[in-house]
């Protein structure tokens, strides 16, 4: 396996353990109402979209101004 394969598979289980937690997050939500657990549930699934995006997109380099304006929108 090379180096683009790993960084994709880790990519994509970036993807899905932000999904799971931001699932975690929105069932605290519905028990406690406590908005702070949406608003990191949001926060992970912003960070889920960019892992996943990064996995499939093998030439789009990290720099990219839009990659971290998406980080920083989870922020």
């Amino acid at each position: 396996m090379n180096i683009d394969t790993w960084n994709q598979l880790l990519r994509g289980g970036t993807a899905t353990a932000c999904l799971a937690s931001a699932a975690f997050f929105v069932r605290f939500y519905r028990t406690s109402r406590d908005p702070l657990f949406l608003f990191f549930a949001l926060a992970l699934l912003v960070f889920a979209v960019n892992s996943a995006l990064l996995a499939f997109h093998f030439g789009m380099p990290e720099g990219l101004l839009a990659l971290y304006a998406t980080r920083a929108a989870a922020f």
